[in-house]
């Protein structure tokens, strides 16, 4: 009456003489089927050898033997626990098996192993420990994956307090940061920190750590689980250490470095150079837009340089060339200079489509090349066009839309006398004064 078992009885020959049940429907054959039945006829193959087995066992030691069996019945897989005992009713001894459905404590089981068996690789592939440690810092237990880690065995470090393992230089700033933390009782999250291996090497590990409190709310120490992030650790100082050489050679750099986001063409960076370029502050220059930023002529030919090579980068953007322009750009005081750029195409990290570009003062080379360019066009000592100049335009006039061309020449009268009679100075003079009459 106060159990859900089945409980059956046999005789010394294996054949079942009872059964007693609450529960009809838990039986697996019907009972008028049992009775009178030897236990091979109703369990077959390995469960009947396994409960003979049983049986012979508890005669023998007149102590009760349980086993755990499995069947398939419509189809679906069950569990059973078997309890056999031998023991004397009415001067006669007998045999009697409670047996008991476990099915859904086996699945609980067998779910709670495989959850167990995939975190316990989960933990071995990404290299994380799993500790606690008690009120004071002592490991009371580590799972196996230290010995991947710290390349201790767990007998190793159980009983040894965890900061033992920490880096000699500093741990007592550790260890006190630490146990503060505990005697709070706080909740610890992404805590990095640098550990030893058994072998000396510096490795870092990320930490996860809550207090564990017993039923009666006793403090009991702390749970927590170590991921190893050296490698991630690693290339982080890598890049905190290119981006600070970067930001080095670009803050020092004479020339002026700038990115513009060609969606609304304003400015994410610019770098310090500015001020020495047009005499602006970083933030005066990145509250204008590019456009604003030079002079409408420049904008123009801007504009025309990114239509002819925007296309060109959207369709090979793996291989995106510098192009190079010079525009005018208006200085704090006013005067105009004039800047070389040098720019690049690249995508952002939101995809968005930016421009690099490195720009440069050339406003001496430009004065220069605009004075070697006029001198090579023009008569030194009038000013006027020279034959070369002649030359190159009489090739771009000469076309049939042009047609007919007039010339018109133009003789100074006594220049050679008055080379010889006044000098070469006074025919200069002469010639001036022609050149003035001609452009008048």
């Amino acid at each position: 009456k106060t159990t859900n078992d089945i409980i059956l009885e046999l005789d010394e020959n294996y054949t079942f003489t009872s059964i007693y049940t609450n529960y009809e429907e838990s039986l697996f054959v019907n009972r008028e089927s049992i009775i009178h039945q030897n236990i091979s006829d109703i369990f077959h193959g390995e469960i009947s050898t396994k409960l003979i087995n049983a049986f012979t066992q508890a005669k023998a030691t007149n102590d009760r033997q349980t086993i755990i069996y499995k069947s398939i019945e419509n189809h679906v897989e069950k569990f059973y626990q078997a309890t056999i005992f031998y023991v004397k009713f009415d001067h006669e001894y007998r045999y009697v098996i409670s047996i008991r459905d476990i099915t859904k404590q086996k699945k609980t089981e067998n779910r709670l192993i495989e959850i167990n068996n995939r975190l316990t690789e989960i933990t071995k592939q990404s290299r994380t420990v799993i500790w606690e440690v008690d009120p004071e810092g002592r490991y009371t237990y580590i799972n196996a994956v230290c010995k991947d880690v710290f390349g201790y065995d767990p007998e190793e470090m159980i009983g040894q307090y965890f900061y033992h393992f920490y880096p000699e230089e500093n741990r007592l700033k550790f260890k006190e940061e630490v146990l503060n933390l505990m005697r709070k009782h706080e909740v610890v999250s992404n805590y990095e920190s640098p550990y030893l291996t058994k072998n000396k090497e510096k490795i870092w590990l990320v930490s996860f750590s809550a207090p564990k409190y017993s039923e009666d709310g006793e403090f009991l120490g702390y749970r927590g689980s170590d991921a190893d992030i050296t490698e991630k650790h690693n290339i982080q100082q890598a890049q905190i250490k290119g981006e600070e050489k970067y930001r080095f050679i670009t803050e020092n750099a004479s020339d002026l470095i700038w990115i513009v986001n060609l969606n609304d063409y304003r400015f994410t960076y610019i770098s310090p150079a500015i001020t020495r370029l047009r005499g602006i502050s970083i933030e005066e220059a990145m509250a204008q837009r590019l456009d604003e930023s030079v002079s409408p002529e420049s904008w123009e030919l801007v504009k025309d340089e990114i239509e002819r090579t925007f296309g060109e980068f959207i369709l090979d953007p793996e291989h995106a060339k510098n192009h190079i322009l010079t525009i005018e750009q208006t200085h704090r005081d006013g005067h105009k200079i004039w800047v070389e750029i040098s720019v690049r195409y690249r995508f952002n990290e939101l995809n968005q489509i930016e421009v690099i570009g490195i720009s440069r003062d050339v406003t001496e080379r430009k004065k220069i090349d605009d004075e070697i360019r006029f001198l090579s066009f023009h008569d030194q000592l009038t000013g006027l066009y020279n034959r070369r100049y002649y030359e190159v335009e009489l090739n771009r006039l000469d076309t049939q839309r042009n047609l007919p061309l007039s010339f018109i020449t133009v003789d100074v009268n006594g220049l050679k006398m008055t080379n010889d009679v006044f000098g070469h100075n006074m025919g200069d003079e002469l010639i001036k004064l022609a050149a003035k009459a001609l452009k008048e």
